[in-house]
């Protein structure tokens, strides 16, 4: 079962596949406890932990009935996302992943950074609950667990990394 397909993609995958598992054993065990930035190497790795946590902390809450129809997604940061705040893909990993701008999060803190990540999640669950194939983008399934997950949730975020876009100019 699920197991040995984890096992195999840490085999594969190396180090991403080990944060991979970890996130899991995160999701089934609960942990929460807080931590600080000073037990991480970087701000980014701390960033990873948190929105991990807080992804694992959403579903259990409230997409808990999608797992039974597909693994939860691993969260990784990026510095290269420039244009988007934040992508979910399904397509090139055996598992879901979701990545987070950190020059989103950057310009606009960790309440705007998770609001990109249930917008993310929403895919996540659409996908995952009624199949990759039967889900426009930000269709009638996406708007569906959005707004489950924030009343409030646009198919846009706000505009970021402005001077990164524009070869350090502001």
């Amino acid at each position: 079962g699920r197991q040995a397909g984890i096992s195999l993609c840490a085999v594969r995958r190396g180090e991403v596949a080990e944060r991979r598992i970890v996130s899991r054993l995160l999701l089934a065990d609960g942990d929460d406890r807080a931590c600080s930035m000073t037990e991480f190497a970087s701000h980014e790795e701390w960033l990873a932990h948190e929105l991990q946590k807080a992804s694992n902390r959403i579903i259990r809450r409230k997409l808990k009935g999608v797992l039974e129809f597909g693994e939860p997604p691993t969260l990784e940061v990026s510095h290269r996302m420039t244009r988007v705040a934040g992508a979910y893909f399904h397509y090139k990993e055996p598992f879901p992943v979701i990545k987070i701008s950190v020059l989103y999060h950057r310009d606009h803190g960790m309440e705007e950074t998770l609001r990109v990540l249930k917008h993310e999640l929403a895919h996540w669950a659409a996908d995952t609950f009624y199949g990759k194939q039967h889900v426009p983008q930000h269709g009638d399934a996406w708007q569906k667990f959005a707004r489950h997950l924030d009343p409030k949730m646009t198919p846009h975020c706000l505009s970021f990394a402005f001077k990164e876009r524009n070869g350090g100019k502001k």
